[in-house]
């Protein structure tokens, strides 16, 4: 009738097979690469010390940060019944008292 399986999981390779995997694969790439000849003899390179810079990308992103929040703030303080609460406020105390 019916034919019951049981379910194994399959046994993980070890991490260090795995390592050795993509090393050989890219020694055999290399070796691929240098035999065709498309690794090049010399390498120009310059190294540009990094530095922090403002420009007006700079600027235009901290103004639009500056909107959203403000615009965030403004629905949020609109749904919550922000000026119904400004309404109620708006008159002088309900009693003066002086503390003391």
């Amino acid at each position: 009738m019916h034919q019951q399986v049981a379910h194994q999981r399959p046994h993980p390779r070890p991490v260090a097979g795995r390592r050795t995997g993509v090393v050989g694969n890219l020694a055999a790439v290399k070796l691929l690469f240098s035999a065709v000849g498309l690794v090049p003899q010399e390498r120009v390179a310059k190294v540009v010390e990094a530095s922090v810079t403002w420009s007006y990308t700079t600027v235009l992103n901290l103004v639009f940060l500056a909107v959203a929040v403000a615009v965030v703030l403004v629905v949020r303080f609109l749904r919550t019944g922000g000026p119904a609460m400004l309404k109620m406020m708006g008159g002088p105390p309900a009693h003066a008292g002086s503390d003391g």
